[in-house]
């Protein structure tokens, strides 16, 4: 949080080292660690009035004292404008290994159930970088959270924070016994308590939807190929041998890539759009497309950028990789906006984004297959909506369609609040009722272990997004975890799930490469380019398990047929020392192809 934005009050919260339980007796902690939080450490308090309000008070049956009751009447725009704040009273070096612990639980709301949602972030100040980003759901029941992490980056003595954040939702939640010990870069994580254990629902191998999702597959994704084979006169050719093979997915399993990284010709380069060329069918450029890249101040600068970018496109164009448009439209402030959004400008903003759209439309034209346009429509605050009204998504939306034939979407993250997923729900219908109807509707899906949708709430969610439009996609997906194994499990279970859904049109990652990753933890392949076991599922599904390759020969009229996956197909047609590969295209309701031999 930015504390020079908000009215903060300091209050004096002692952290009772000695009156809490133990995060954890099995296994037991290791000696030797450094309490990074003191019975000194003052918290900084700021839950604004109109939001609802914050106290420290001693309970009888609490787990520990002091305890920290958060109640939140009016969710502010975003969570972090109602937190609780402690100082860090030592530095964190780069790889040092620490452990999070508290206890938590929910109160009871007007006869509701006990129900609430904590963010938790370890954060280096003032730059806001976190070495942990963590979500919570507590319950009526007094729960223990153990988290162990390995430091990414370096924080220095005066600098840390840990925020406790409460505005995602109306609740009231209480929170004791907060420490947080670092035992330096030697530890061992895997020794250290992980408490609750990060799994999701619908993990099970006998989970119910894994049988229906691969009916759903084999049902929406795959379709009859049929290949006549004839001579120079139109004849049949019997017994002809007969070989196919997928060259790319209809289905956009993808990757945001980088420029710099397709273009980079050194070391290291060549690795990188390789991987590229043989694990995607769709790709979006990560950052290049944006605003403040496309729309640099400086004119020699944002001249090389173009060129750089448009050489990128045609390189992807090259290899037949279809690419996303990301994004025409940013809708909540951004250094490149932020004086706008501050003296309230709406025409300013307006004409911002407007020439960024004539700019990039023109310039990158069909070389584009479709854009996201409203980008983030509810999930932060100071929306472009809260000055403009909510119509002006359909008016942007609108205006992007007298610029572009290419398909337009509107993009958000919804997965973790049943909150932000109604609201999503309710921009998209506004807009259609305005006349803007997207022609699809973009999860970001940027998860981390403790805050998993479990797969069975993952298909009702998209089955009811599809009932506004019937074309979804996975634009960014991630999880970050120290836990590989529930990192594959999850990448497994997600990706089929979506592939299984009839709506879904592509699963695109936001990175792939722990050496040009946002989140390194989240790649699927590390820095020296060893696969994880996250992208040993990705390669066995995408590249097998849902790949088709298949050999055979026609029969006596000649005729070979195949039932395959949507996609770009090559096919070798050999008969008496005679061959010829064509390419050809399995579509959604079967393709025909004619191979006419000839000497």
């Amino acid at each position: 949080p930015k504390s020079q934005s908000m009215k903060i009050s300091l209050i004096n919260l002692l952290l009772a080292t000695s009156c809490g339980i133990a995060l954890a007796a099995d296994p037991p902690l290791p000696e030797g660690g450094n309490a990074l939080l003191t019975n000194t450490t003052k918290a900084q308090f700021s839950i604004p009035p109109e939001v609802g309000g914050v106290t420290s008070l001693t309970i009888a049956d609490a787990l520990a004292n002091p305890v920290i009751r958060a109640e939140v009447n009016a969710p502010p725009p975003v969570p972090w404008k109602a937190f609780v704040a402690y100082p860090l009273g030592s530095a964190i070096m780069k790889g040092d290994v620490c452990l999070l612990g508290f206890q938590m639980r929910a109160l009871s709301r007007d006869g509701a159930s006990a129900r609430g949602a904590i963010g938790v972030n370890v954060q280096l100040n003032p730059s806001h970088e976190k070495i942990v980003d963590q979500r919570y759901k507590p319950t009526a029941v007094w729960q223990k959270v153990s988290l162990p992490f390995r430091a990414e980056l370096a924080i220095p003595e005066g600098s840390g924070v840990i925020n406790l954040l409460f505005g995602s939702e109306p609740q009231t939640v209480e929170l004791c016994d907060l420490q947080l010990t670092n035992y330096g870069p030697h530890a061992d994580l895997t020794k250290l308590p992980h408490v609750p254990v990060e799994t999701y629902g619908g993990r099970e191998a006998n989970a119910p939807w894994r049988k229906i999702a691969a009916a759903n597959i084999e049902k929406h994704r795959k379709s009859e190929l049929r290949i006549a084979v004839v001579d120079a006169s139109g004849k049949p050719v019997p017994n002809a041998q007969v070989r196919v093979n997928l060259k790319r997915h209809a289905f956009g399993f993808g990757s945001a890539v980088t420029v710099d990284q397709i273009l980079n010709w050194k070391t290291g380069g060549d690795k990188y759009r390789a991987m590229v060329e043989e694990n995607f069918s769709r790709v979006v450029l990560e950052n290049d497309l944006k605003t403040q890249n496309w729309m640099k101040a400086g004119e020699t600068e944002r001249a090389a950028h173009r060129t750089r970018t448009m050489e990128t496109l045609g390189w992807l164009r090259g290899k037949e990789i279809p690419v996303r448009g990301h994004f025409l439209a940013w809708c909540y402030t951004q250094p490149w906006n932020e004086s706008y959004f501050k003296a309230k400008d709406v025409p300013g903003i307006k004409r911002q984004i407007y020439d960024h759209m004539d700019s990039v439309l023109k310039e990158t034209g069909n070389r584009l297959i479709e854009w996201d346009v409203i980008n983030h429509p509810v999930a932060f605050g100071g929306n472009i909506a809260d000055l403009a009204g909510p119509q002006v998504y359909a008016e942007i939306f609108n205006e992007a369609r007298k610029r572009t034939g290419l398909k337009l979407w509107v993009n958000e993250d919804l997965f973790d609040s049943r909150e932000r997923q109604d609201r999503y729900f309710e921009v998209v219908k506004r807009m259609i009722d305005d006349g803007a109807k997207p022609d699809g509707i973009g999860n970001m899906a940027h998860f981390r272990g403790a805050n998993l949708i479990s797969i069975p709430d993952w298909l009702a969610m998209s089955d009811r997004f599809a009932t506004l439009v019937p074309n979804l996609a996975v634009t960014e997906y991630d999880l970050e975890t120290e836990n590989d194994e529930l990192q594959a499990d999850y990448l497994r279970d997600l990706l089929t799930a979506t592939f299984s859904h009839p709506a879904y049109t592509q699963f695109i990652m936001w990175g792939f490469w722990e050496g040009k990753h946002w989140r390194p933890q989240a790649a699927l392949w590390r820095e020296d380019w060893s696969e994880k076991p996250s992208g040993k599922v990705w390669r066995e599904l995408v590249k097998e398990k849902w790949h088709t390759r298949a050999e055979g020969r026609a029969d006596g009229k000649g005729n070979y047929r195949v039932r395959g996956f949507h996609g770009t197909y090559e096919i070798t047609v050999t008969s008496n020392g005679i061959f010829r590969t064509v390419n050809a295209t399995l579509a959604k309701e079967g393709s025909e192809i004619r191979v006419a031999l000839a000497k």
